[in-house]
């Protein structure tokens, strides 16, 4: 059974999630904004409050602080060191203050040197302007070399790091050796781009494309997909990697995808599972799984704009997908839902919530567009990460309190 462990250096989430979840000697980073441990108090409901929140006025430097702190404390529950974090997705909702965020990240994170990703989301309150989620090792991990330097202020600082036979890789954008963008406002020479580059960072570290087992991919317009996936098809062999492609903002005019990869140059293993599901399992341990959703084996929509019965149809695809590697849902480690509208975040969170149980895997909720130009109508996906025996193995870092079943009346497993 998972061991909880509550602390009330942690702000009370807004969501069904817990903010670190250790199996193993791997560590799964909820999504966390820069919610203050002070309530704030709607008709008598306690809510969270951004730190540094003024009426009318987020605080950027407040919130990123805030964050950084609430995961280094989560961290430290959980018996892990900073310096081992692997890897930290950063989400801004707000680009006209993203140079106040980097300056924030970069002197607040330190002494840890995670590979890192900075893509624009829409986040759940209004004024939540960023959020940072992340993977983390219980041991000891080694910064990647770099190929070259990516030069763009918004720009990964870090090759990315390494835990033994898994490498967490730097988003990569399609920049030149002087920082310009190549090829503006062509998706498919810029995913050509970024592959070359993903491919030299693994090289220069000991492994090839060929170890890819996942890979995240941002496009800025939907138009854009399909050059993007035949490029992809065309630059990895079978089996290829795990692919989630998603539509948010992206950090730099001109740029139309950008690419972050994990790889493993161990024992791999790929199921599929039901409708487009599929998974790989890497090292006997852990699965990444690739987005799922309410669609049939050919991609089209089940219950099309129908959020209760999409998440409950994706659920289930969930659920069969991890019975292809011998887990169950209470095995799940971490998530990241996407939904095209936040106002679907209470309908979809009546099932998820009960589907996974308390305490909770680490999770982020963003806000983007979903699949592809004739997938109308779809309202939700979820990625999972799942680690074998997880729900016997598992320490979750919580708060003492939880906002968001506060506000629905519900009270908490204990």
């Amino acid at each position: 059974m998972t061991q909880v462990i509550k602390d009330d250096r942690l702000p009370p989430p807004s969501g069904p999630y817990c903010y670190a979840l250790k199996v193993d000697d791997y560590i799964f980073l909820g999504g966390t904004p820069g919610i203050a441990n002070t309530p704030l108090v709607i008709d008598g409901v306690e809510g969270g409050r951004m730190a540094g929140e003024t009426p009318g006025r987020a605080d950027m430097r407040a919130q990123t602080v805030q964050a950084l702190d609430s995961l280094k404390v989560a961290m430290e529950i959980v018996g892990a060191k900073w310096e081992d974090v692997l890897r930290l997705n950063n989400f801004v909702d707000d680009w006209r203050e993203t140079s106040l965020f980097v300056k924030t990240y970069q002197e607040e994170c330190s002494p840890g040197a995670p590979a890192e990703t900075l893509v624009g989301y829409g986040l759940y309150m209004p004024s939540m302007i960023m959020e940072i989620e992340g993977f983390a090792s219980a041991v000891p991990t080694q910064a990647l070399a770099p190929a070259r330097t990516q030069r763009h202020e918004f720009a990964p600082t870090n090759a990315g790091r390494r835990m033994g036979d898994l490498l967490c890789l730097s988003s990569v954008l399609p920049l030149d050796d002087a920082g310009q963008c190549i090829a503006p406002g062509n998706a498919g020479r810029q995913t050509e781009a970024c592959i070359k580059e993903i491919g030299d960072v693994l090289s220069k570290n000991g492994s090839t494309l060929g170890d890819v087992v996942r890979l995240r991919v941002f496009v800025r317009d939907v138009r854009d997909i399909e050059a993007t996936e035949a490029v992809i098809a065309a630059a990895f062999s079978d089996p290829k990697p795990i692919v989630a492609i998603c539509i948010p903002t992206l950090p730099i005019n001109g740029i139309s995808v950008m690419i972050e990869a994990t790889a493993y140059t161990g024992e791999k293993e790929y199921k599929e599972g039901p409708g487009t599901s599929r998974g790989v399992l890497v090292g006997g341990s852990m699965m990444y799984s690739n987005p799922v959703q309410s669609v049939d084996e050919k991609g089209n929509v089940i219950s099309p704009w129908n959020i209760a019965a999409q998440t409950q149809n994706t659920l289930a695809n969930v659920k069969e997908l991890l019975a292809q590697f011998g887990m169950t849902p209470v095995d799940i480690t971490q998530s990241q839902v996407t939904v095209p509208e936040f106002r679907n975040y209470d309908a979809y969170n009546e099932y998820y919530r009960d589907f996974v149980t308390y305490p909770f895997p680490a999770r982020n909720t963003v806000e983007a567009k979903i699949g592809n130009l004739s997938q109308f109508g779809l309202e939700y996906q979820i990625e999972v990460t799942a680690c074998v025996n997880a729900s016997k193995s598992g320490i979750a870092a919580t708060a003492t309190d939880n906002y968001y079943f506060k506000r629905m009346g519900i009270e908490l497993d204990k």
